[in-house]
């Protein structure tokens, strides 16, 4: 019901740094953690190449999430849950 009555709606874009068209994996790294990716990768920023697993070890070429950044700020798994319900 609440959704039928809701007025306000968000549009989000989101694009990986090396293809027109994007995946779910660096959508999700733009989206929750705020820096844009190459295709085919997840939570590392865009230094790192698909397949190229050792280029992702150096600490700096890692992205932090908004739920990670939660719960390393004390947020309970339960916490974090809603809060993403209720935002996204």
């Amino acid at each position: 019901m609440f959704i039928a009555t809701c007025h306000l709606f968000i549009f989000c874009q989101v694009y990986s740094v090396d293809k027109q068209v994007p995946d779910s994996a660096c959508t999700a790294t733009a989206f929750l953690g705020g820096v844009k990716t190459n295709a085919r990768t997840i939570g590392v920023t865009a230094a790192v190449e698909s397949g190229n697993c050792s280029s992702s070890l150096p600490p700096d070429r890692k992205v932090i999430s908004a739920v990670e950044e939660a719960y390393n700020k004390g947020m309970t798994d339960a916490e974090i849950g809603g809060n993403f319900c209720y935002y996204f």
